[in-house]
C-alpha cells in the first residue's frame, strides 16, 4: 500500500486506447488518488462543451486498466541530469562501506575495560583521541602515626585538553588520622571520571604528608 504524493503528473487511461495527462491533487491512500485530468476539446465525447479543458476525476485507482492512472517515468533526459546533478556530490560519502564504518564508529558498545600497567602519581594519561573513556582511579593513601599531631594527605584527579592539565575534576578528598591514633593508618580513596574524547588526566597529591599510592587504573573506552 502506498499513499499518492500530490502534484504529480500522471497518466489516466480514459478508454482502451486514450489517455489524457493528469495531476493528483488529494491522495486517498492504497494508491487511490484525486485527480485533475486535462482534455482536447471534446475528448470526453459526453456533450460536454470543448471549452472544457480539464476534469476533476474522483478516487481513481494506480493501475495500467481503464478508468486508471499510472506514474509517469522520468524521461532519458530528466534522468540524466539527476545524475549529472548529483555526480562528485556524494564521493566517497555515500557507498557502503562508508556508512558502515560511520555507523560503527557511532554505535560502537564500550568494550571490557583495560588496567593501566604500574600506574603512577603525576603521570598524564591519554587514552583515546576520538572516544570519551570511562576512567576509574583506585589509591591508597597511607598516613603515619598521629600520637602526636593529626596526619592527612589530599589528593584529587585532574583533567583537560592540555597534557598536564590542572583542572579539579574528582576531589580534592583530604584523608585523615586524628590526634592521638597511634601507628599508621592506610584509607582507600576511589575517583570515577568520564574523560572526553582528546583529553588528558592524572592523579596528584597537593598536600599533607601522607603517602598516596595509585593501586589501580581503569579505562573503559565508550
Amino acid at each position: 500500500m502506498t499513499t499518492t504524493p500530490q502534484n504529480i503528473l500522471v497518466l489516466f487511461r480514459a478508454a482502451t486506447s486514450r489517455y489524457h495527462a493528469a495531476i493528483t491533487v488529494g491522495s486517498l491512500g492504497d494508491d487511490v488518488a484525486d485527480l485533475v485530468a486535462l482534455s482536447d476539446g471534446d475528448d470526453w465525447e459526453d456533450s460536454v462543451p470543448s471549452a472544457t479543458v480539464a476534469r476533476f476525476m474522483y478516487s481513481k485507482a494506480r493501475g495500467t486498466g481503464v478508468d486508471e492512472w499510472m506514474p509517469v517515468p522520468a524521461t532519458a533526459e530528466v534522468a540524466g541530469a539527476i545524475s549529472a546533478a548529483l555526480s562528485g556530490v556524494l564521493a566517497g560519502y555515500a557507498s557502503e562501506t562508508y556508512v558502515d564504518g560511520a555507523v560503527a564508529g557511532a554505535c560502537q558498545a564500550p568494550a571490557a575495560g583495560s588496567a593501566v600497567g604500574t600506574p603512577t602519581l603525576g603521570t598524564s594519561y591519554h587514552p583515546s583521541e576520538d572516544r570519551p573513556v570511562l576512567v576509574a582511579v583506585y589509591c591508597d593513601v597511607a598516613l603515619p602515626s598521629a600520637l602526636l599531631a593529626a596526619q592527612s594527605a589530599t589528593v584529587q584527579l585532574q583533567a583537560g585538553p592540555a597534557i598536564n592539565p590542572s583542572a579539579v575534576v574528582g576531589g580534592p578528598l583530604t584523608p585523615t588520622s586524628g590526634v592521638g591514633t597511634a601507628g599508621a593508618l592506610t584509607v582507600p580513596v576511589t575517583f570515577f571520571y568520564l574523560l572526553p574524547a582528546d583529553h588528558y588526566y592524572q592523579v596528584v597529591k597537593s598536600a599533607g604528608a601522607g603517602t598516596v599510592t595509585i593501586t589501580r587504573i581503569e579505562q573503559t573506552v565508550m
